[in-house]
């Protein structure tokens, strides 16, 4: 943005040509807060299109609405945000078929008598959506999952049970189960313990993550294997000290670091970019390999095994930009970016 008035609380997601789609709380006027909205309109990443959503109701203190933005190929944008005024505050969504098409909005069920935060995910036209809040001066409260398709919603359900939760992140798998990771409360305090929460045996389950009362804003993900891996800020909200923060990563030992392996220069792609077909060169230090290939929405378009030269047979894809990641035996990663044309 280019203005003089306030944004903040940005939120971003990419569509299949690897477009970006954002989202952010805008002051209108002084006092006024409304959501605001952009995208990119070609391969320009500074070519974008905006508007502010007037429809939306932040309330008086508007920035705090924390939007959540997810795409769907098949049923557009949708932002998620804190609407209303205290105490009443509930979630509300707003939702763009295409961009032809105007905004409508919807709000999420909660058995909360407040909700004050959401997560979203957007996929094959249906809409998965997490809310937290409480009953008012800290008291009570959980997460509830509810889903949206055809016009309708689903009742919600209670994600847990043993305390109110914030700052949550969901996940769902390619069976369509749910995951997410959460902080806890106590009473309106931050606690810093993260909590794990599922229904992939049917009904919600939930557990202790890890309770080290220094995690923050948890990010969780499965990869294609099931393993689960956890991205958070950690810090002592006691003993605060913005030089002492830090973001960590959990997830199973074969996460060795973020450096790059040492044979990872001398890995080929090519052509990049490419077109129906690309062959990839692998170094013999790197042994056998598992090579997945996924999409800007994180979906696996391509998983191979191999080692020395491998064809990726690309026809079936749609232009765009995509991740390949090698994978040796020993949990070693590798990354490139693929370009289809």
């Amino acid at each position: 943005t280019e203005n003089e008035q306030l944004d903040i609380s940005p939120t971003l997601a990419t569509d299949a040509d690897g477009r970006w789609h954002l989202a952010w709380i805008t002051e209108a006027q002084p006092g006024l807060y409304h959501i605001a909205y952009g995208r990119q309109l070609d391969a320009d990443p500074s070519n974008f299109e905006t508007e502010v959503l007037a429809e939306s109701e932040l309330g008086e203190f508007g920035t705090g609405a924390e939007p959540f933005l997810a795409f769907d190929p098949e049923s557009g944008v949708y932002v998620g945000y804190r609407a209303g005024g205290y105490p009443n505050y509930r979630i509300d969504i707003a939702h763009k078929p295409s961009p032809a098409e105007p905004w409508s909005f919807l709000t999420a069920p909660s058995g909360n008598l407040t909700d004050y935060q959401c997560a979203l995910v957007a996929r094959h036209g249906k809409l998965h959506v997490l809310v937290s809040g409480n009953d008012g001066w800290g008291i009570g409260g959980a997460g509830f999952y509810s889903t949206w398709e055809n016009g309708s919603w689903s009742a919600p359900q209670q994600v847990n049970s043993q305390t109110a939760q914030v700052n949550a992140s969901l996940f769902i798998d390619g069976a369509g189960a749910a995951h997410c990771v959460w902080e806890t409360l106590s009473g309106n305090f931050l606690t810093g313990d993260i909590w794990y929460s599922t229904n992939a045996d049917g009904s919600w389950t939930s557990q202790p993550l890890q309770e080290e009362g220094e995690l923050h804003y948890p990010l969780m993900a499965l990869d294609h294997l099931g393993n689960g891996y956890m991205l958070a800020l950690k810090d002592d909200i006691f003993t605060y000290d913005p030089n002492l923060v830090e973001v960590v990563l959990y997830g199973p030992e074969l996460v060795v670091g973020t450096e790059a392996p040492a044979w990872a220069a001398d890995l080929r792609l090519s052509p990049n970019p490419a077109s129906g077909l690309a062959w990839l060169d692998l170094p013999d230090a790197a042994g056998d390999c598992h090579i997945t290939l996924t999409d800007q929405l994180g979906r696996t378009c391509l998983q191979l095994e191999g080692r020395g030269r491998v064809r990726l047979a690309l026809g079936h894809l749609p232009k765009g930009i995509y991740c390949l990641r090698v994978r040796t035996r020993e949990g070693v990663v590798a990354v490139r970016r693929l370009v289809v044309q």
